[in-house]
């Protein structure tokens, strides 16, 4: 890999970090002071951002100009063996002797990609785990029945699991749920289902898998990692909307966070869940705003919004496109000459 092109990559990253930067401060921005009402507008916000980090590189590594060379006034025409002249040489333009210098010089762009790289791959390693934690999970649980009289808005495998300490949905082409060994199916238990299946309906798993592969390659990206909560709160709180119009039981559903969350305060031992598990046990910093929107009227209402996901990413792509320099190497054109007019 050639050190020119290495520079040019270190550019088209700097490029990308200074207009992600600048664009996730706005979604930060949106989400402390838009109205609380604007959950789905927050997603697709936060979620368009992430999908435009690689579209800004992309657009940053096009070529900066266009080099037009006319054969016969700059290229440099070399004999062949024959004594004719060598015809594949007049394409290539003249270059200068190859440095002869013996000293030694750090190659910052090569340390820089090597570092890349090697976090790439613990990155990539780390994925690897918790697909693997993922089917151990499944295959260490029991099939159960779910009781007759609760009617779910979807056919899904449900299944308990001793490692689950709450509901979960795993897997991709044959997802399950997972409950705990000691899930109670009272009055809290369909609206958690529900919740659940909503995850599958919107396919929230393939989401957050492509995210992860997403962050993978762009992990230097660090406002990235700014937007990920963003986009997890608000996808849970979508997955509650949606549960409680279906079961038009909100407050059942509220009352089943607030008992999975003090379970988890209460308990003595910590077990690893896959970060790929989709659970519906909120974090702390998300309980208070989940809360708030399932007791709020406008939960049973479904909103249609014109900001949504596609209709942001064409719009930023495109202002991305316009505005993001191109840092390339110029594109070289060779032009043979125009023939003698008589």
């Amino acid at each position: 890999m050639s050190p020119d092109f290495l520079d040019t990559l270190l550019n088209a990253a700097g490029i990308t970090l200074l207009a992600l930067t600048a664009l996730s401060a706005g979604v930060l921005a949106f989400n402390k002071f838009a109205p609380a009402r604007y959950v789905a507008e927050r997603h697709d916000l936060a979620l368009a951002s992430l999908l435009l980090a690689p579209i800004v590189l992309l657009i940053a590594l096009q070529p900066s100009a266009t080099e037009i060379i006319r054969i016969a006034a700059e290229a440099t025409p070399i004999a062949s063996s024959e004594g004719g002249m060598n015809a594949a040489a007049l394409a290539m333009p003249a270059t200068s002797a190859p440095s002869t210098s013996t000293g030694i010089r750090v190659e910052w762009p090569l340390i820089a990609l090597v570092g890349w790289t090697a976090i790439s791959l613990a990155l990539l390693a780390r994925l690897g785990r918790d697909l693997l934690g993922l089917e151990h999970l499944r295959r260490d649980s029991q099939p159960t029945r779910i009781p007759s009289h609760i009617k779910l808005s979807r056919k899904i495998e449900v299944r308990t699991s001793e490692t689950a300490t709450s509901p979960l949905l795993v897997g991709y082409l044959r997802p399950v749920i997972l409950l705990p060994r000691n899930f109670s199916f009272d009055d809290s238990a369909r609206p958690v289902l529900e919740h659940e299946i909503a995850h599958l309906e919107r396919r929230d798993p393939w989401t957050v898998l492509g995210l992860r592969f997403l962050i993978i390659p762009l992990w230097w990206v660090a406002p990235l990692h700014a937007l990920l909560p963003i986009l997890n709160t608000t996808r849970e709180a979508l997955c509650d909307s949606r549960a409680a119009r279906i079961t038009q039981t909100p407050h059942h559903l509220a009352t089943a966070l607030l008992d999975a969350a003090s379970r988890s305060l209460m308990s003595s031992t910590t077990r690893q869940i896959p970060a790929l598990a989709l659970a519906s046990t909120p974090s702390r910093s998300a309980l208070a705003a989940r809360i708030d929107h399932l007791t709020s009227p406008r939960v049973l209402k479904r909103r249609h919004s014109p900001m949504r996901l596609s209709i942001i990413l064409p719009l930023l792509a495109t202002s991305a496109l316009v505005l993001t320099p191109h840092v390339g190497a110029a594109a070289t054109v060779y032009v043979a000459p125009e023939p003698a007019q008589t």
